[in-house]
């Protein structure tokens, strides 16, 4: 930790004043010298631990400035292409897949102004603040929210087409019956009731005639 406060000129900018780096380094010698001739010989693993993450705190937060740093310029540009690409995606959703309605199509949108905006206004909270100020926002932040709108636009775009409904009795075929080697094609119109009726009758007669032939 020593070398990174002292030894880098350009990590100066993350730290902030010469003042600063200084009392950073003031810190470290009282350490060192509690650890080394001091009680810290003695110490309990509580106590040394407290020391430990007292100065790795200081440490984490000046190496994740520079970082932040290093990584923003990136991930903002990353993220308005991912915007932009969402955007003509879901308009083209109405040509592509005119099943998904408005009103979903709409939810992406406001989505993508929404984080458009909060993007633009951190970008330019940033710009006011020094390097060795915490940032107005990180660049793990900007990549949750673009994940969790990719979520949303997977979750929309992939809605399925509706299943047609189909007329009643379409796609059925009618059966075919057959009396006394006689076939009636159910598919020709005719009412097969009336020809069992015809038929009964016909029956019926036969039977009187038979009983007259027997007189």
């Amino acid at each position: 930790m020593r070398a990174w406060v002292s030894e880098y000129p350009e990590h100066l900018q993350y730290i902030g004043t010469s003042d600063d780096q200084d009392a950073i380094l003031a810190n470290l010698s009282t350490a060192e010298e509690w650890l080394l001739d001091g009680d810290g010989e003695f110490a309990t693993y509580v106590e040394y631990n407290e020391k430990f993450e007292e100065l790795d705190k200081v440490f984490q937060t000046l190496k994740s400035r520079k970082d932040e740093h290093k990584k923003r310029p990136k991930v903002i540009t990353e993220a308005h292409r991912r915007l932009e690409e969402l955007e003509d995606e879901t308009k083209d959703l109405a040509e592509k897949k005119p099943w998904i309605n408005e009103t979903y199509r709409q939810e992406v949108l406001d989505r993508i102004a929404d984080l458009k905006k909060w993007l633009d206004e951190s970008v330019a909270k940033q710009e006011l603040l020094k390097l060795s100020e915490e940032p107005a926002f990180r660049t793990s932040e900007v990549d949750f929210k673009i994940t969790s709108l990719n979520r949303v636009f997977t979750r929309i775009s992939s809605m399925p087409k509706p299943k047609e409904k189909k007329a009643p009795g379409a796609g059925k075929k009618n059966k075919n019956f057959k009396f006394e080697n006689i076939t009636i094609d159910g598919n020709s119109g005719g009412n097969w009731e009336d020809f069992v009726t015809i038929n009964n009758n016909e029956s019926e007669d036969e039977s009187s005639q038979g009983t007259t032939n027997e007189d």
